[in-house]
């Protein structure tokens, strides 16, 4: 080591392994405007001589020299040095010397931004009153009038109407003035079929939280277009003769539902009580059910049984499931391949406690 300076040792080492100086800058960290002079030997520009004996050992290890060796042997160099580094009173501008001008800088720095949100605060409780006492305008008045005349109020109609009534019971029967006018009753609404779906079968669409459990709806379902001539998938747009499976289900509770028709695409919602939905298909129909308590079928009868007593009843997934034909049963291993089970719901009469 004896021959040359701290910097050529270091420099001349550093350059026989075939490293870059940038290289020793990633890896210890140190600029590398500070390690050209730690090699030139400019400790003018270094700051103190403990973050020179911190930078000079970890330039030695990350070459692969012995630290400790180094500046042992470069104890009394760098002692010398480090003595030539000029005063903060002389105009040193290195990096311990800049430290406090940092300092307070920051310091003026959060104090400007203090001084914004000071001043954003009382502008805010100033102006906001004048805001909420403004005047009203022209314009105003005039929506206001308008508004007015769009919504006429009822009370005065009504009282006319039963002023009327009053006179006309007090004076006797009216000479008729005109044509004779006929009562019009309302008409009942026709009564459905045995087989009708009833209406609003659907409760809600597959979004949202179930109203009797509180679990989350299913979300494996695509919701089909307002325009679609069977927007359920339940085979409304057959034709009698394509229809050879019918199956009929009515629910007793708020119950989840789960069915496929034929080919077409798996359907899935909250089937709210007392309702009745009719499935259609050409070959096959698969129906799981919540809770086999809670729902009644009908298939090639005309009564109703639970769907806990039908023979085809499985359990797949810890659902209750249905296929028709029952043939089709024991052929179809999995009728909802990939799909997760239905949340559970209570028995028919069962009250769910709520948190």
């Amino acid at each position: 080591m004896s021959g040359h300076t701290l910097g050529e040792f270091l420099r001349q080492e550093r350059e026989r392994r075939g490293i870059t100086i940038e290289q020793v800058a990633s890896a210890t960290k140190i600029s590398v405007r500070l390690l050209h002079s730690i090699e030139a030997d400019r400790y003018g520009e270094l700051p103190a001589k403990p973050f020179v004996r911190g930078f000079v050992q970890s330039y030695a290890r990350f070459v692969g020299l012995d630290a400790a060796e180094v500046l042992a042997r470069y104890k009394g160099f760098i002692d010398e040095r480090s003595a030539d580094r000029p005063a903060k009173d002389s105009g040193h501008s290195g990096y311990a010397f800049e430290k406090k001008d940092a300092d307070r800088g920051r310091q003026m720095l959060w104090a400007v931004m203090g001084s914004f949100v000071v001043l954003g605060a009382v502008v805010f409780f100033v102006v906001k009153p004048a805001f909420k006492h403004r005047e009203e305008t022209p314009a105003d008045r005039l929506r206001a009038a308008r508004s007015a005349q769009a919504t006429p109020p009822a009370a005065p109609q009504a009282s006319a109407r039963a002023a009327g009534s009053a006179d006309q019971e007090s004076a006797g029967p009216m000479p008729a003035s005109g044509p004779p006018v006929a009562k019009v009753e309302p008409r009942p609404a026709p009564k459905a079929a045995e087989d009708e779906e009833v209406p609003e079968t659907v409760a809600q669409a597959p979004t949202g939280p179930s109203p009797a459990t509180g679990a989350a709806e299913p979300s494996d379902v695509s919701v089909p277009s307002e325009d679609d001539k069977d927007p359920l998938r339940k085979g409304d747009d057959l034709s009698q003769v394509d229809v050879r499976q019918k199956v009929v289900f009515k629910s007793l509770a708020d119950i989840w539902v789960r069915y496929q028709v034929d080919d077409r695409p798996a359907m899935r919602f909250m089937l709210r009580a007392d309702r009745i939905i009719v499935l259609k298909a050409r070959e096959q129909v698969r129906f799981q059910v919540s809770n086999p308590k809670s729902a009644m079928v009908r298939y090639r009868t005309s009564e109703f049984k639970r769907v806990e007593d039908a023979p085809n009843l499985e359990t797949v997934r810890e659902t209750a499931t249905l296929i028709y034909p029952i043939e089709l049963a024991e052929k179809i291993e999995d009728p909802f391949p990939g799909m997760a089970p239905l949340p559970h719901t209570p028995d028919p009469g069962e009250r769910v406690e709520s948190n």
